[in-house]
Order: structure tokens, then C-alpha cells, then sequence
């Protein structure tokens, strides 16, 4: 829990490593310090076989960013930035074919090719995003079930949603947290 703790589990890892003939990529090991407000004090220095770990405000593991506050809102904007990029790609593919006209077929490429991307590992992060996250994924979630309709900002979100028989943003979440922890 403190930075004296880190660097003695690091001297032991260190100790194992060597006694097993192990090695360690100093680069690629990063230090995220976890905790709820932003200390004022520079952070500690931890080494690792004699070099320094670079400390960070965020790290990418297995495709989540986890962020010192453990928010992960820096994890919300990059998939949104990358679902952008994928609903970018299906739209204008979309238009190309022109003999797609049907919402269903859409709507399951738009959840294979997008929402896949948006909602990647949500069972990690899903349940300890803010509001305001929430309201950034569902803002994109419904600006892109309209675009499938084709229908304008003015729209009621209830009737996208009736329409197109899916859930809100907030619901899909829960629904994949819930099923992942009953499978556990």
C-alpha cells in the first residue's frame, strides 16, 4: 500500500528473476500510483535491477487503460475515439452499397464493427464510470442508432430505440457486467 511496499515486492521479484533465470523488459514496465486525489509531492522513484521504472498516469493492459484515479475516463475517450474511427469505415461503406436498406442488417453490422470496439472489455471499467462518461458513450451510441435510421438529432431517443429493438448504453452495460459475473 505504500511505496516502501512496492520496492520491497520489487527487490523480491527482482530475487526471483535472477534465481529463475528470468528477465524483466525495464521499458516496458511502468509504475501507476493508485490513489483518489492528485498529491502535490513528485513521485517516488522505483528501480528495478538497478534502473528506474517510469511511474505513469495511465497504463494499457490488455487493451483497458487504467488511469491513477482508476476512473477510466481516459479509457472512455480513447474507445470512443476508436468506435468514431469504426463507425466512420461502416458509414461510408454503407453508402457505397446502396442496396442496403434494411435497419436490421445494419444495426447488426453497426453492433459488430462499432459497438464491439466501444464497449471492448466493459466488464472491467463498466462498472466504475462516471455520469459524465455515460452520457459521452450514450451520446455516441444514439448518434450513430439515428444515422442507421437515418433520422435527425430531434428524433426521440425512446422511439431509435423501440424501433431498432435495442438498449440504451447504461442497460447493455449492466446486462454485460451482470452476465460476466454470473459466469464467474
Amino acid at each position: 500500500d505504500s511505496p516502501d511496499d512496492l520496492s520491497i515486492l520489487l527487490r523480491s521479484l527482482e530475487e526471483f528473476c535472477a534465481s529463475s533465470s528470468m528477465s524483466v523488459n525495464v521499458k516496458k514496465t511502468k509504475v501507476v500510483i493508485f490513489f483518489q486525489s492528485r498529491a502535490v509531492l513528485p513521485p517516488p522513484l522505483f528501480v528495478f535491477d538497478h534502473k528506474p521504472l517510469e511511474v505513469v498516469r495511465e497504463y494499457k493492459y490488455l487493451g483497458c487503460f487504467f488511469d491513477e484515479k482508476l476512473s477510466f475516463s481516459y479509457h472512455v475517450d480513447v474507445a470512443i475515439s476508436r468506435a468514431e474511427k469504426a463507425s466512420f469505415s461502416l458509414f461510408q461503406r454503407l453508402l457505397q452499397l446502396k442496396n442496403m436498406k434494411k435497419s436490421m442488417k445494419k444495426l447488426r453490422l453497426y453492433q459488430a464493427l462499432v459497438l464491439s470496439v466501444l464497449l471492448y472489455n466493459v466488464e472491467v471499467w463498466g462498472p466504475c464510470i462516471s455520469k459524465g462518461d455515460l452520457k459521452k458513450l450514450e451520446k455516441f451510441h444514439t448518434s450513430c442508432l439515428r444515422r442507421l435510421l437515418m433520422v435527425g438529432p430531434k428524433f426521440p431517443v425512446a422511439a431509435v430505440y423501440w424501433l431498432l429493438g435495442v438498449l440504451d448504453i447504461e442497460s447493455l452495460i449492466s446486462q454485460k457486467v451482470f452476465k460476466f459475473l454470473i459466469s464467474i
